[in-house]
Order: structure tokens, then C-alpha cells, then sequence
């Protein structure tokens, strides 16, 4: 079965990397889904099956904190994968993140190797615990 995927990254140019990064990957990609920031992630997820969220910590007008925490909290995605890819590599961030439930937490910059072994791991196991740092 085809995975789809939502993308949330305030910048078009790091959404459209990992778009081409997920084909890179090897893995059975259904539909990718793009989002600007929060807001318009729920907006997606309220529409389109969503398999798992990769998102950004950092984005203005919604955190990624945030967004987890609505996704988590919503009868419709409380059940979607949560990956956060995002180049803050502070302790108490990625802390903060795993307590909401996210899946995995991957620094930027990384390698596809890195994205499908963490995607791999989330499906596979029903989610992947940890930190992922690609060199």
C-alpha cells in the first residue's frame, strides 16, 4: 500500500527537496500533499488520507509544536504519523517534540538513506523512537 505524505515546511524550496528526496527513497509513495505552515496542514489533513506529517519545527504563525499538538488532539489525524525534519538540534526541542507524540525527530541536513529508514521504522513498527542525524 501506497503511503501518502503532507510536507509542511515554511519554505517552498525545502518542501520541494523533500519531495524529491521521498522519490530518492526508494519507498511506495502515494500522494504528496505540500502545506506553507500549520494552518494549512490541518486544512490538508481535514480533506486528503494522510499517512504521515513531515514537518518543520520552526514556521511562522503555527510552531510545529503546535501543529502536533492540534494533530494529536484531532479525531480525524490524532492517529497520523508525526516526523519532524528540522535543522534545530537543541536537546530540550527535540525533548519537547517527543513528548507530543511525535514519531521521530530527523536534523537537517540529511541523506535519503536517512528518511526511508526512519519512514521504514515508523510504518513497519508502528513508529520509530529516537533521533536521526544523517551525515
Amino acid at each position: 500500500m501506497a503511503w501518502n505524505v503532507l510536507i509542511v515546511d515554511d519554505s517552498k524550496i525545502l518542501r520541494g527537496m523533500v519531495r524529491r528526496i521521498l522519490g530518492l527513497t526508494g519507498l511506495d509513495i502515494g500522494e504528496v500533499h505540500e502545506a506553507g505552515g500549520g494552518h494549512e496542514a490541518l486544512e490538508v489533513l481535514a480533506r486528503a488520507r494522510v499517512d504521515v506529517v513531515l514537518a518543520d519545527v520552526n514556521m511562522p504563525g503555527m510552531s510545529g509544536a503546535e501543529l502536533v499538538q492540534r494533530i494529536r488532539k484531532s479525531p480525524i489525524s490524532g492517529h497520523t504519523h508525526v516526523v519532524v525534519i528540522s535543522s534545530d538540534r537543541n536537546q530540550a526541542t527535540i525533548d519537547t517534540m517527543k513528548a507530543l507524540g511525535i514519531d521521530a525527530y530527523i536534523t537537517k541536513p540529511f541523506r535519503a538513506e536517512a528518511l526511508r529508514d526512519v519512514l521504514n521504522g515508523v510504518f513497519s513498527q508502528g513508529g520509530a523512537s529516537g533521533v536521526s542525524h544523517a551525515r
